[in-house]
């Protein structure tokens, strides 16, 4: 049997961007909807440059996942909108809660997730995530 080296624990969600050697992550954790901004991710990479995976779930309620919200999600690198997102998890609507998207970081960039919603709604969380490596 192989025995597994513990390298690292995860702490739970937090604003930043977590690396572990070549690889790394962020968790925003479940923000509620709410038609004000919010900050699911709010970091800056260092000397090395990402490549990885976006993921954005928009808000829903686990007891009634057919109650939907509209969202969209803006993606800044120092500043300037690289990328708006829109999902959906309406269930009349017919769209998918999650988008995705291909990042590429530059090296030290300030990067914000900011997520606004049609609806405020302290029983919906939404999620932001992102993960890949550091070259």
């Amino acid at each position: 049997m192989v025995k597994i080296k513990h390298a690292a624990t995860f702490l739970g969600p937090n604003l930043g961007l977590t690396t572990i050697g070549s690889h790394a992550y962020a968790y925003s954790g479940g923000k509620g909807a709410s038609t004000s901004s919010v900050t699911y991710l709010d970091f800056t990479t260092g000397d090395g440059m990402f490549i990885g995976q976006f993921q954005f779930n928009t808000p829903l309620e686990q007891a009634d996942p057919t109650a939907g919200i509209e969202a969209t999600c803006r993606i800044d690198f120092n500043g300037e909108m690289v990328s708006m997102l829109k999902a959906s998890s309406d269930f009349n609507d017919n769209a998918d809660g999650s988008v995705e998207q291909a990042l590429i970081i530059p090296p030290n960039t300030h990067v914000t997730v900011v997520v606004d919603c049609h609806a405020t709604d302290a029983t919906r969380f939404g999620t932001a995530t992102i993960i890949g490596k550091i070259i």
